[in-house]
């Protein structure tokens, strides 16, 4: 699957400009568009589904979760691959998030570099096959968050 539109929905509008940065460094030729809560993202769909969502869990009106039960029960959307970008790092909001048809959980990195690492290797993966990605962070079980596995300098 080749990805070319992608939709950053999160709130804070620090972290959404933070990683929409980003992308537009690491993937350049894809179109990013942003929205700031659940209802937003969620209204877009009725004349737009991108390629690839990194969704918020905590936004205001619908949140993440929410989100991801209307999308995996919309017929348009339910296969659109998710990344769920949270600045929380509790094990139960992983695995609710995983649950609830997320692909991947990435806790939000605080430096633009690892951010940078981050999205250049979660753009990477073969998309094409969404639940063999979530299958490799189920270990006994448990579902784990992605991590970036930086090599200190």
């Amino acid at each position: 699957m080749y990805i070319q539109s992608i939709i950053v929905a999160d709130d804070d509008s620090d972290d959404r400009l933070f990683l929409e940065d980003v992308l537009h460094e690491v993937a350049p030729s894809k179109s990013v568009t942003s929205v700031k809560d659940g209802q937003e993202l969620l209204s877009l769909f009725n004349h737009f589904v991108p390629d690839f969502l990194f969704l918020d869990l905590e936004m205001p009106r619908k949140n993440g979760l929410e989100c991801l039960k209307e999308i995996r029960n919309n017929p348009t959307t339910k296969e659109l691959p998710i990344v769920v970008f949270s600045s929380t790092n509790r094990e139960y909001n992983i695995d609710v998030a995983y649950e609830m048809g997320a692909h991947l959980f990435l806790s939000k990195p605080n430096s633009y570099d690892d951010l940078k690492l981050a999205m250049q290797t979660i753009l990477s993966f073969d998309w094409s096959n969404p639940a063999a990605i979530t299958k490799q962070y189920c270990v006994n079980g448990t579902y784990l968050p992605f991590t970036v596995n930086k090599t200190e300098e």
